[in-house]
Formats: C-alpha cells, sequence, structure tokens
C-alpha cells in the first residue's frame, strides 16, 4: 500500500506535496499552488534574486468570478524589499527539456508539438504578438519566443514604421528628420540590452521648457506585455497633453520615473551638469549639432526598482528639472538631434489569475473567445452565439453567409441590401431560399403520407429533394423540424425526434454546471483526490472540478461563461429543436460540491434555474419558486452533486427550500483504506450517516462508485483476474447501511495531472484490461436489485483525452452483450423502463400488474411499489415509500407519526400537462392508483396518520388535486 505520508513538505505551507501538485522549487519541493510571488499571486512574476520572498507566504485566495467581473488589474501595496527587479523577472525556472517555453508546464505526449526552440504545448504554440494558432509553414522565432511570419515582418522587419533602422524595437519612433543628414540610431556599445528613442521634437520641447519637461521617452521591457502596455498608455500621454509642471497629472508622472531621476532646483542644474561632463568620458567631447548623447542607465542591481515619490510635495513644482545620478541636466547643451534615454520604474501590476491564456476578442461583442464557443466566419474568430446577420439578427453559417465592411450577412439581407439588381433582387435562388424550398417539399411529403397512413424514408426525402433543388448538402434535421407546422407536430415530431432516449423516460433532463471552485477538502487534506482531472488548479484551468472542460455540458458552460440562466435556456431550446417535449424538466446540478459555495451564491444559481424556465425575474429565490410553480415549463425536480460531509442537516434543509428531490452523493469506494490512499476527505461512516439523513428527509438517493481504484484489485481478490470488486458492490447492493435507489458507475480513468498519472507513470498503478473491464461491469450489473436504477456506467470524458482506463465509449453496451451472450439479465430500472424497451425493442407492455417489494435500509422500512408486465418484464410506474426512522429531524416528519413518498415516476413518451394520449402512460392514472396504495400502506401497515411527499416544484398542483395540501417544502396529507 502507497504511503503518501512520506512525501515532502512544502516552505510555505507546510503540508505534504504530492506528485500531481509537485513543482521544483529554490527550496526543493512545493505545492503548485504555492509556487506563486506573494505580490502578484503569478508564477510568471518570480525573480531569480527573489526566493528568500517566498517562504511563509500565504497566497491570496484566487476568485472565480466570471471574467467580465476581475478583468482590472489589483491594487497591491508592498515595500521597496519585496519588489524584484523587471529586467529578471520573465521566468521562475528555466525550461527543461520537458517543460514548454511559454508556460513552463510539463508536456506530455498528447499535448506536444515540436516549435522553433523545441517541443510546446499545442495551446501554447502562437505567436506572441497577435496571439494566432502558428504552423511550421507560418513561423519564426526571436529571443526564445514564437511569432508568426506577419508579426514578425512588422515588428522586427527592416521596413516597419515601428523600427529604427539598426533593427532596435521603438513603440514610439517615428519618420525619420528628411534635414537630419545623421538619423540613423547607433547602438551604444555598454547598452547592448537598452532600446533607444530619437525624436527632434522631444529636444525641441526640452529647449523651449527649462524646467521639467514632458517629453520624456521610457525604456521598457518588450517581452512583457502589461508593462509595455503601461509603458505606451503613459508616453502617449506625454505626447498628446503636453503636461506642465503646474499640471495635476505632473506629479503622477513624477512619481512613475525611477530612483536615476531626482527633482533638483533648476537654479543648481547648470553648474552641476557642467561638473558631470567634465567627469564622464560620454560627455568630454564638444556636443555639436548631429552628435547623439546616450545617457547610460546603471544596472539593475545596482539601484531598487521601487517608485520613488517626488521629496518635499509641498514645494513648487515650476523649480525642478530632472537630473541624473543626482546631477541636474542642463536641457541647453543637448542639440535637436540628441537621443535621450531614461528608465521608467513604475507601480508593480499584479498579474490577474485568467482561466486560460489570451484569448482572441470577438469582433461583434467585443469579449475573449473561448475554444468551446468559437466560430470562424470571413476569416475572423466570432462566439458562435455572435454570429448572427448584421441586418435581421438571425443565426447564420457558412452555407448562407456573406461579408461587407467588416460585417456578416445573410444572403437573403445582403442580396436586398447589396444586390446588383436592386432591391430584393438577386441572381437566382439564394442558399437559404434553397433550404426553405427543400425543407417546404420535404414536410409536404411527410404531412401528405402521415394522411395515408404510411411510412416514408425521411434519408431518401432529403437526398432527392437537395438533388433536385441543387443544395450543395442536406437539410439537417432540426431545420426540417423547424418547417413542420404546429397542428401537425404532435404526429409528426415522434417520427423525426432526433436521439429519443433523451426524453424516453417522461422528462427532460438539463444539466448544468456552477462556477469553478476548489474542492473544500483540501483546507483538511491537503490536496484533491488522487484521480480527479479537474478544477482551477490543475492543467484544466477554466473546468470545475472533476472536469475536463470538453465534455458536451461543460463546453456549454463555457460558453455560457458558467450563467444559470444562459445554460438552462440554451440546453432547452437545443431539445426544443430536436424535437423534443420541454413541458417536463430536471435539473442537474454538476461541477464540484454546490453545497461548498456561499449561501448568496447557491441562492441566486437556483433563483435563476428557476427563472430560465418561468419566464420571470424574480427578486428572490421563495418568489422565483412560487412563480416556477406556475411556468408551463415545470421544474419536477433537482438534483445536487454532493459529498456526505456536505450531506448533513442543515445542508439537507437548505437543499429543500430550493425544491431539491435527489442527490448525488460520492462514495467511491466503501473500503476505509481505499478512502484514505485516494485522499477523498472522508470516512465511510459519513456516507452511511449521509444516506440515512436523507432519505429520512424525503430525498432520492444516488451513489457514485469507482470500480479499479489504487491497492483493491489485486489485495482483495482470492483468485487472479476473477471478478475484481465483487465484494465491494456485493456489500454495497446487500448492506442496508447502503442499498442507495442508483448508480453511477464510473471505471478509474488515468488522466495527465493527477496524482494517479504519476503512479501509472512510475508503473506503481495499472488499469485493467478492457476486456476485464467489461467483464467487471457485466457482473455488476448482474447484481443490481429490481428497485435501484443506473443511471450512467461511464464517464463523459472525451477518449484522446484519457491516458490509460476505459477504451470503448459504449461501455454499457458491450456490459449488456456480454451478459446476452453468458445468459444474464440486468433487472435494473432503466433497462425495464417502457419507454426505452420501445426505443429498443418495439416491444409494449400488455398484462400490467401491481407488484410490491419491501426492505429495509437505513433505518427505515422501504416499500418498492411497482406497475410492471411481469412476463416481459418491462416497467410503467413506480413509487418508494418509507416509513421515517426515530431519527428524522424535520419538523414536518416528526410531529406526528409520518410516512414519506420519496419518489413516484410514470416512464414512457413525454405527455404534456393538462393532455392525454391513449397510445402512451403518463395521465393514464397509474400515478393515482400508486398514491392510494401508498396510503393504504401506510395508514394500515406503518400505522402513520400523515403521509409526505417530496415534490418537485412543478409538480406540486399534480398532489393538490389528490388532497394533499403545502407543508413547508412538502406535500402532506392527514389520513384519519
Amino acid at each position: 500500500m502507497i504511503n503518501f505520508n512520506e512525501a515532502p513538505k512544502c516552505p510555505r505551507c507546510s503540508k505534504t506535496v504530492y506528485f500531481n501538485e509537485k513543482i521544483t522549487g529554490p527550496e526543493g519541493a512545493w505545492h503548485k499552488r504555492c509556487f506563486r510571488c506573494p505580490i502578484s499571486d503569478s508564477v510568471n512574476a518570480i525573480s531569480s534574486q527573489g526566493s528568500e520572498n517566498l517562504s511563509n507566504k500565504t497566497p491570496e485566495r484566487v476568485n472565480f468570478e466570471p471574467i467580465e467581473q476581475h478583468s482590472s488589474s489589483k491594487k497591491v501595496e508592498y515595500s521597496p524589499s519585496t519588489v524584484f527587479s523587471r529586467r529578471s523577472s520573465k521566468l521562475i525556472i528555466p525550461p527543461s527539456k520537458d517543460n514548454c517555453p511559454r508556460c513552463l508546464k510539463p508536456i506530455y505526449a498528447a499535448e506536444k508539438v515540436i516549435g522553433p526552440t523545441g517541443p510546446w504545448h499545442k495551446s501554447c504554440f502562437k505567436c506572441k504578438n497577435c496571439n494566432k494558432s502558428l504552423a511550421s509553414s507560418r513561423v519564426a522565432d526571436r529571443a526564445g519566443e514564437a511569432y508568426c511570419t506577419i508579426c514578425y515582418d512588422k515588428l522586427f522587419g527592416p521596413k516597419s514604421l515601428r523600427f529604427s533602422e539598426n533593427g532596435s524595437f521603438s513603440p514610439l519612433a517615428k519618420s525619420p528628420n528628411p534635414n537630419n543628414n545623421n538619423t540613423a540610431f547607433k547602438p551604444s556599445p555598454n547598452r547592448t540590452s537598452l532600446y533607444e528613442y530619437k525624436s527632434s521634437e522631444f529636444v525641441n520641447s526640452i529647449q523651449s521648457q527649462p524646467s521639467y519637461s514632458n517629453q520624456l521617452l521610457v525604456e521598457t521591457d518588450p517581452s512583457n506585455s502589461l508593462y509595455n502596455d503601461e509603458y505606451k498608455k503613459s508616453n502617449d500621454t506625454i505626447y498628446n497633453n503636453k503636461l506642465n509642471p503646474t499640471d495635476k497629472n505632473f506629479e503622477k508622472m513624477s512619481e512613475s520615473l525611477g530612483s536615476q531621476f531626482t527633482p533638483v532646483k533648476s537654479s543648481q542644474s547648470s553648474d552641476i551638469m557642467q561638473q558631470e561632463s567634465s567627469q564622464n568620458n560620454v560627455y568630454s567631447n564638444t556636443i555639436s549639432q548631429n552628435d547623439e548623447i546616450i545617457v547610460p542607465l546603471s544596472e539593475p542591481s545596482q539601484h531598487p526598482s521601487t517608485p520613488r515619490s517626488i521629496a518635499n510635495k509641498q514645494t513648487s513644482l515650476e523649480q525642478y528639472s530632472p537630473t541624473y545620478n543626482s546631477q541636474p541636466i542642463n536641457s541647453s547643451q543637448f542639440s535637436p538631434s540628441v537621443s535621450f534615454i531614461t528608465e521608467k520604474r513604475t507601480s508593480y501590476v499584479p498579474k490577474k489569475p485568467m482561466f486560460s491564456f489570451k484569448a482572441d476578442v470577438c469582433p461583434r461583442c467585443s469579449k475573449n473567445i473561448y475554444a468551446a464557443e468559437m466560430a470562424m466566419f470571413a476569416s475572423k474568430k466570432y462566439h458562435k452565439r455572435c454570429v448572427t446577420c448584421f441586418n435581421c439578427r438571425k443565426s447564420i453559417s457558412t452555407r448562407n453567409m456573406a461579408d461587407r465592411e467588416n460585417e456578416i450577412y445573410c444572403n437573403i439581407c445582403y442580396g436586398r441590401l447589396f444586390g446588383p439588381k436592386g432591391f430584393g433582387i438577386t441572381n437566382g435562388p439564394s442558399a437559404a431560399e434553397k433550404l426553405v424550398k427543400t425543407c417546404a417539399e420535404i414536410v409536404a411529403e411527410l404531412i401528405q403520407a402521415h394522411e395515408k397512413g404510411k411510412n416514408v424514408n425521411l434519408n431518401a426525402l432529403k437526398s432527392r429533394y437537395s438533388k433536385a433543388n441543387k443544395m450543395s448538402s442536406q437539410p439537417k434535421l432540426v431545420d426540417i423540424i423547424a418547417a413542420i407546422p404546429d397542428q401537425y407536430k404532435k404526429f409528426l415530431l415522434p417520427k423525426l425526434k432526433a436521439k429519443p432516449i433523451r426524453t424516453a423516460s417522461g422528462i427532460a433532463v438539463v444539466a448544468v454546471m456552477c462556477k469553478p471552485h476548489r474542492c473544500p477538502h483540501i483546507a483538511m487534506t491537503g490536496n484533491i483526490c488522487v484521480y480527479c482531472p479537474g478544477g482551477p488548479d490543475s492543467d484544466f484551468e477554466y473546468s470545475t472540478q472533476s472536469y475536463t472542460g470538453y465534455e458536451p455540458t461543460s463546453m456549454r458552460a463555457i460558453r455560457a461563461r458558467y450563467d444559470p440562466y444562459d445554460q438552462s435556456r440554451g440546453r432547452v431550446e437545443q431539445l426544443k429543436s430536436l424535437g423534443h417535449s420541454i413541458d417536463k424538466v430536471e435539473f442537474i446540478i454538476m461541477g464540484g460540491t454546490f453545497m461548498s459555495l456561499s449561501e448568496q451564491y447557491r441562492e441566486w444559481f437556483i433563483q435563476n434555474l428557476h427563472d430560465s424556465l418561468s419566464g420571470y425575474r424574480s427578486s428572490n429565490i421563495d418568489e422565483a419558486v412560487r412563480m416556477s410553480e406556475k411556468s408551463e415549463t415545470k421544474c419536477i425536480g433537482i438534483t445536487i452533486e454532493t459529498r456526505p460531509d456536505y450531506c448533513l442537516k442543515p445542508h439537507l434543509s437548505q437543499m429543500l427550500r430550493y425544491g431539491c428531490t435527489r442527490l448525488e452523493i460520492g462514495v467511491q469506494s466503501v473500503y476505509e483504506d481505499v478512502a484514505r490512499d485516494t485522499n477523498r476527505g472522508h470516512t465511510v461512516k459519513a456516507v452511511t450517516e449521509s444516506f440515512h439523513l436523507a432519505k429520512d428527509a424525503g430525498y432520492k438517493v444516488v451513489a457514485h462508485m469507482m470500480p479499479d481504484l489504487p491497492n483493491v484489485g489485486m489485495e482483495r481478490d482470492l483468485e487472479q483476474f476473477k471478478v475484481p470488486f465483487f465484494l465491494l458492490f456485493f456489500e454495497f447492493f446487500e448492506n442496508p447501511m447502503f442499498r442507495a435507489d442508483g448508480l453511477k458507475i464510473y471505471p478509474t480513468l488515468v488522466i495527465r495531472g493527477t496524482g494517479l498519472y504519476e503512479l501509472w507513470r512510475t508503473g506503481r498503478y495499472k488499469n485493467y484490461t478492457p476486456n476485464a473491464l467489461v467483464d467487471l461491469v457485466a457482473q455488476i450489473l448482474a447484481m443490481v436489485p429490481p428497485w435501484t436504477r443506473i443511471y450512467r456506467v461511464q464517464r463523459d470524458i472525451p477518449m484522446p483525452l484519457v491516458t490509460s482506463g476505459v477504451e470503448h465509449g459504449n461501455l454499457r453496451e458491450l456490459a449488456l452483450q456480454r451478459m446476452s451472450d453468458l445468459g444474464v439479465e440486468c433487472r435494473d430500472v432503466r433497462t425495464r423502463e417502457v419507454g426505452i424497451v420501445d426505443i429498443h425493442s418495439k416491444v409494449k407492455p400488455d398484462q400490467v400488474e401491481l407488484i410490491r417489494r419491501d426492505y429495509t435500509a437505513n433505518g427505515g422500512w422501504e416499500t418498492f411499489l411497482s406497475y410492471e408486465d411481469p412476463e416481459q418484464d418491462i416497467l410503467i410506474g413506480l413509487l418508494r415509500l418509507r416509513k421515517c426512522s426515530n431519527e428524522t429531524f424535520r419538523p414536518e416528519l416528526t410531529s406526528q407519526q409520518s410516512s414519506i413518498v420519496r419518489e413516484l415516476h410514470v416512464y414512457g413518451s413525454v405527455v404534456p400537462v393538462h393532455s392525454r394520449d391513449p397510445t402512451k402512460f403518463q395521465h393514464m392514472g397509474f400515478g393515482k392508483l400508486l398514491m392510494e396504495e401508498a396510503e393504504r400502506i401506510a395508514l394500515h401497515e406503518h400505522g402513520s396518520t400523515k403521509l409526505a411527499v417530496i415534490s418537485g416544484v412543478g409538480t406540486r398542483h399534480y398532489y393538490a388535486k389528490l388532497g394533499y395540501v403545502l407543508d413547508g417544502p412538502y406535500m402532506s396529507k392527514m389520513l384519519i
């Protein structure tokens, strides 16, 4: 067994440093999150001479709010002893052959690309100037940095307007003076790293103003973009505003000068300057009209880099003029062709934590563009939501797009506005018009076939009409569905519905993600779980905990900037466009431990979810819940992912207020030593207690389990390669302390950047083979009792990101096929649902019976009622009834002897509220019959006088029709 306590300690936080967070620093092993500058909280701002300032510093906590809310720089106060030289602040450690030259992080095989200086990350291999991706055919390098050929020519080419004739970079360099023959800049032999500037206007202004001049040109480091931007901003102010010593901005500019310049009285300038000229060889020669004076600067180590204020600010500023090395400079000695160099010492602007590398900017909304939301149109990068016609604001695609004057239009609007033959006239039908005509003809054919009772091959129709209308590609299913008239949708949508399994259970599931945040048990254990790939401190910076940011749900969340309203509305509209009914919606809140976030954020998040369905802008969460009850799109429940240590009585009461009806609790393993070795941060006893409390409060409980964890397979199995984890799942299903209502099986995956990746890379961990993993899942599914539902068998992480583990994306299908080969059946709830059986086997139930199953779980008596077809093993509807234990804590359930209905669900395709469909099973009376049987059992067998139901916000009106009234978060009915 691996002992993680032998790992080294971090010099800053004195906690153990594990594999996935280790980085070598000046004093040994550090945490990645601790190895930061104590001033700017940035890994790129630590100089080689500042290592003594790293120890015993607590980094500032990062606020992961949406990017727009923290784009401004933070203001940090510091002392001169903690400020590092800007000239040596580019790297913390020199990159090794396995480190990326841009971000200094390790490079793995899946993300490796060969650049001009060696291996790079694919995401980092971009032009340093324009941030565009580079290719081998258009890349150039300079000083260890990569540029595209266009930017390289602009920045370092001999004919650039931004360059002096000797090739030195000059952001403010102007055209040479035609009246001056000696216009080239000559670099000083002892100042090869400095950049020289020359401006006749600058010298003229010095001669015209004997006091402190505003025409000071400042040296900066062009490799530091933040410093360079501030420099250009200050110099633009100098050139454009013509500051006077009495100006308010003069004092600010004086403070920004380095220690090389101090104010002295102008009356002393001439004498001191003459003394310095006689002592310094640079000024020993007579200054002629065409000579240049290069003012040498000291090395950075000879003077501090901190900003200095003007001494004695009460003195009139008109008495001051610039000095060099505490000596005044007489401006009368300068000729019009003098190059005057000064060094700027500005306040240190700390790096603001960002979620990703420098992103492109959308030309439509001027916001950053991330990979999940980028679309290329007219050789420009847009947000996908911004790709709309400038005239009609309708979404467009590359097939019906035209651009004019840096704006994009649909072909119809472009033809009307800019067509050669006048308004509304184009040369033949456009692509959009062809699409509309094709969809209309296909829909007309479908309607005609429906009226005649015939079945039509949709693919054949699409191919035939696309060729007839000379379309470049066939119309999408979404376009055909949008063309169906409303009166025919209920007949045609079941035939055209894309991915019908999405709503086969009678509801539309909408997954949303909360903002990225750190796992709460880091404060106790000092690290995340060894297998967890995501989070703000991981290699996937803009992802939530346990996710990589490349899952479909994660990409939708990133596109919406983790805004719950936009996530919900976008997903609901997407399901609607695919032909699904959105009358009944269930939310699943993913992305880490939601209950560990602040109460204010949680209430804002839930409030926006309810408002997204009701269309009402509420002022608080209670008002949002009330308005959601009356919404046409009903919220039938909310599921929240949480941990056992965040599933206690206060958390359960808060989630009841939100309208939550189901919990997904991360268990991962029922073995105490495995939970400790994987750094879970909780015990198995905490798992059983959370199950007990949650069921007594009426929640449905779904457990997350992970087979193939470290230190389990070979040590717990008596026979080699037999059935790893068999005892684990047997314990989970048969032990009354567990027995969850649902299960998600997540086989262990090895993903780069995790502690498990380091164990796998060093040979201390090895996954099961794909064939053994299929056998394992098949054995687990064979043990599932009929009252348990298997929600998921595999993580939704893309296979290219998986280093080792599951190699197939259809693991459940392979396991069911293996069970069929062995003559074994899976009898979980999902496999037997009437809607899913109808889609897969085209079989409908014939003889429906009421079946009752009783079992004990978590200190209570559970009754599982269901309407099934026993012969064909098809499940139509179910009800979970529980007699509350003595540890029930909710006042609504302790006032008198009570039983609670934890779930009532009738399966099959969705039937809209207040309507019936004889071909479907919802709204046919099965739910009412199940409730009547539950009332009889609660009264005569449980001895309860009160029956409560944990109801979703949108289903309260249904229970009100059955005689139930609102009782806190429950719907209750007195049985006597």
